[in-house]
């Protein structure tokens, strides 16, 4: 596993059941919902960042895919 995805897991299992946003290898937002993580980023006039969810164990089992 690349050192990128290595840390992008390390921060997933510290903020489990949040939105979390990267900018390279800073943490600028975690959030409950995605609404709360965009209106973070709108605030804060973050751009070219990378927004994730962490699930659950429980929801790793069934999977999510988004439409846009």
């Amino acid at each position: 596993m690349s050192e990128e995805l290595e840390f992008i897991e390390e921060v997933k299992k510290k903020h489990v059941v949040k939105w979390i946003a990267l900018k390279g290898r800073e943490v600028v937002a975690v959030c409950d919902t995605h609404e709360e993580i965009f209106k973070k980023l709108v605030e804060n006039r973050l751009e070219e960042v990378y927004v994730f969810y962490s699930p659950t164990e429980k929801e790793k089992e069934y999977g999510f895919c988004f439409r846009c």
